[in-house]
């Protein structure tokens, strides 16, 4: 009895084998941060990829389109559904992540550009770093694919007006009151300023209904014409000319 006894307590007393313990432990700590690794950037690669097809999409219906304004002595479709009818494309794209359908704009037949706009650009989460959000994603003719604007002058004209004309293609072709909304909606991150004060530029329609709209650089005193010593005494970007610089 005594015995029997005694073979218990050795058994209840029996040491714990801490070289596999300790094995084990760092065995899961390194499939852990093996894990925390591997998935955020598989994630960034499938969604960086999709971006990557999205704006393959939008560059290939950009061709598509300056193809048909070739046939067609440089009149661009006043919609992406003439394309499919005139043979153009067997079917229009969609957008990867969400399977709308990509947004159209053309000032009218005698329109002297385009701009093909993803319809949800937001939704390209993550797609140039874990945080990332994709703001817009377009391609404008003879602009290619882009997605926002830089402080040049130039660009921030020409991207800015861009980035209203998008802004018109979903609220029923009316342009925004106040270059704020464009803040507040998440089209812009700030709002674009003079390359040369940084003083915010002026937008001008006239009113909710209005097809017109024009960004004025707010001292374009301090802009040379076209490189040289000559000051400019007005410059701005007209939704239908383009940038204009009046010299002194």
């Amino acid at each position: 009895m005594n015995e029997i006894m005694e073979e218990e307590k050795t058994t209840t007393k029996k040491k714990i084998n801490w070289k596999r313990f300790w094995f084990w432990l760092i065995f899961l700590i390194v499939i852990s941060l093996l894990l925390i690794i591997y998935i955020p950037n598989r994630i960034y690669s499938r969604r960086k990829a999709v971006l990557s097809s999205c704006s393959g999409n939008l560059r290939n219906l950009g061709i598509i389109i300056t193809n048909y304004s070739t046939d067609h002595k440089g009149h661009y479709p006043q919609n992406l559904e003439v394309l499919v009818e005139q043979k153009y494309i067997l079917e229009l794209p969609v957008c990867p992540v969400s399977g709308k359908s990509y947004l159209y704009y053309s000032d009218g037949w005698n329109s002297t550009d385009f701009i093909v706009s993803c319809p949800n650009p937001q939704e390209h989460v993550g797609s140039q770093g874990p945080k990332s959000v994709t703001r817009l994603l377009y391609y404008a003719s003879g602009r290619g694919v882009s997605g926002g604007y830089t402080p040049s002058y130039v660009d921030s004209f020409y991207n800015l007006g861009t980035i209203i004309k998008i802004y018109s293609m979903t609220h029923g072709g009316h342009y925004p009151q106040h270059l704020r909304v464009l803040k507040d909606m998440k089209y812009i991150e700030e709002i674009p300023t003079c390359s040369k004060t940084k003083k915010p530029l002026i937008y001008q329609i006239n009113g909710w209904d209005d097809d017109d709209f024009t960004i004025w650089c707010p001292n374009p005193e301090k802009h040379n014409y076209y490189g040289s010593k000559s000051k400019l005494k007005s410059l701005y970007y007209h939704k239908g000319e383009g940038i204009i610089e009046v010299e002194k």
